[in-house]
């Protein structure tokens, strides 16, 4: 189920950064589909690109599990952040790319929560993001790299108390543009 209630105090800073050491849900599976990466303005050592992709969320818990309402998607909400990317290199291990951080400052809106039931799944479609990265290490990804995300999954239930939840996604490719190296 969802981690602990998130407390958002009017003026309070929330961080949540992701480590190596932070473990995510695992009842909770995450696949990021028609993933899209278009490049972004570009600064001489940084390339920044604008992620989309639809998120099938599947839950793998005997208990009912609590996520943002597929349906809602308010552009003045907070509902996903991308925490972290991750490489698979050819030996099969995981290299981080990037990781990033999400600070709240007490007056975000978020996406009412909906109860997905075990062994139900539920489709985010349009999820939308930055990323930025090293263009030193953007080289070595290659043109379409196998790619892991570790995202923060944001809902509000009825009550009030904000959830959130890391999830990892499954592994996908996404097609870099070359323009952007």
């Amino acid at each position: 189920m969802f981690a602990t209630p998130l407390k958002v105090l009017a003026g309070a800073v929330v961080a949540f950064i992701f480590s190596p050491a932070m473990r995510a849900d695992e009842t909770l599976r995450a696949e990021a589909q028609h993933a899209q990466a278009t490049p972004a303005t570009s600064e001489p050592n940084v390339a920044r690109f604008n992620l989309t992709f639809d998120l099938r969320l599947t839950n793998r818990s005997t208990k009912p599990i609590n996520i943002p309402k597929p349906e809602t998607n308010l552009a003045d909400t907070t509902r996903i952040s991308v925490l972290g990317m991750q490489h698979r290199q050819p030996d099969g291990l995981w290299f981080n790319v990037f990781q990033a951080s999400w600070y709240g400052i007490g007056t975000e809106k978020y996406d009412p929560c909906i109860s997905i039931p075990p062994s139900g799944a539920a489709q985010i479609d349009g999820v939308a993001s930055s990323i930025i990265l090293l263009k030193k290490e953007l080289g070595s990804l290659g043109s379409e790299p196998t790619l892991r995300l570790h995202l923060l999954i944001f809902c509000q239930q009825s009550d009030g108390k904000v959830l959130s939840i890391t999830v990892p996604t499954e592994a996908f490719s996404l097609r870099l543009p070359a323009q952007s190296r």
